[in-house]
């Protein structure tokens, strides 16, 4: 197959241009956020991979702090092995002063705002795990250490 000059030369800026983005886009993005990992002690045995994975969650890079989200309901199975299987294993492997957990119990619930003040909760799994997930939002409201809380609402949700 015969390629012209042109086309060639084309495609050889396009590849080095690609090349570039990539090598910008290593040493500026990825190198720094692993290495800020690999510097913290503690969590220098991740994988960079792992690192990295972690680092684009929300992060406050200066003091090396992971705020971790969690939307889920008390009645779902598939939250329950999250908590068990997941989460709980990684509040007692990784040292709280690296981790902000924020947990929401709401899940997959709709909210349906019947007058001014006024609100209607759907819950996927019923009406009683719209109470399950009212309780845990108490329990999470009233408790501030995050691996106690963890803790209670793993040992809630089994």
């Amino acid at each position: 197959m015969f390629i012209s000059k042109f086309l060639r030369a084309k495609l050889i800026i396009f590849t080095v241009f690609l090349l570039f983005l990539w090598i910008c886009y290593y040493y500026l993005f990825r190198t720094t956020q692993i290495s800020s990992i690999k510097g913290t002690t503690g969590v220098s045995g991740l994988v960079p991979e792992m690192a990295y994975g972690i680092m684009n969650a929300d992060t406050n890079i200066h003091t090396g702090v992971v705020l971790i989200s969690v939307f889920y309901e008390c009645l779902c199975p598939d939250s329950r092995s999250f908590f068990t299987n997941q989460l709980l294993p990684l509040v007692d492997k990784i040292p709280i002063s690296y981790l902000k957990m924020d947990l929401i119990p709401y899940g997959k619930a709709t909210t349906e705002i019947i007058s001014k003040g006024t609100y209607r909760f759907k819950c996927q799994h019923g009406s009683l795990e719209c109470l399950g997930n009212k309780i845990h939002a108490c329990t999470i409201k009233m408790t501030t250490n995050d691996v106690i809380r963890v803790k209670v609402i793993t040992c809630m949700i089994n």
